[in-house]
């Protein structure tokens, strides 16, 4: 024999069964909005060194000369990347904190863009965050691209 339910407790039952699906469904919602937009599972590290790392990008890319020396560094042809000129390894060595070891190389806008082989490396344990930027013509250069990307690690 079954259960007698009186009708009004029903009634009742059923709205909870409703109430407590859509409340699932709200939850994994934002769960999946959460995961969707990074915010899960990114540190607070992770973004400070990326935005230190687009700044002096960026930095470079709109100075002048800095795009000339990496206009002008030479690629070498078996597409290993070049390290950069002096100055813009400079610029980086001023702009970068304490807290970082920041390294950077120069390649064709096509291949991978590692570490250059004389750079020394970075240590094999820890996380390396690495941003690039194209640098492109200008005005009294023709168009031949290079891309800058430089790798950051917590000293």
């Amino acid at each position: 024999m079954g259960v007698f339910i009186p009708k009004s407790n029903r009634k009742a039952s059923w709205i909870k069964i409703v109430e407590a699906f859509f409340a699932i469904l709200l939850i994994v919602g934002v769960l999946l909005f959460l995961i969707s937009k990074g915010y899960v599972g990114k540190t607070n590290n992770e973004e400070k060194v990326y935005r230190i790392e687009n700044s002096i990008l960026r930095e470079i890319e709109l100075d002048d000369d800095l795009r000339n020396n990496v206009l002008e560094t030479t690629i070498p042809g078996d597409g290993q990347p070049a390290s950069p000129p002096q100055q813009v390894e400079a610029k980086i060595e001023e702009r970068k904190p304490n807290y970082l070891t920041c390294a950077s190389s120069v390649c064709d806008p096509q291949s991978a863009c590692g570490l250059p082989s004389a750079g020394g490396g970075y240590p094999q344990d820890t996380e390396v965050y690495a941003q690039s930027v194209l640098i492109t013509a200008t005005l009294d250069r023709g168009y031949n691209p290079k891309k800058l990307k430089i790798f950051c690690w917590f000293a």
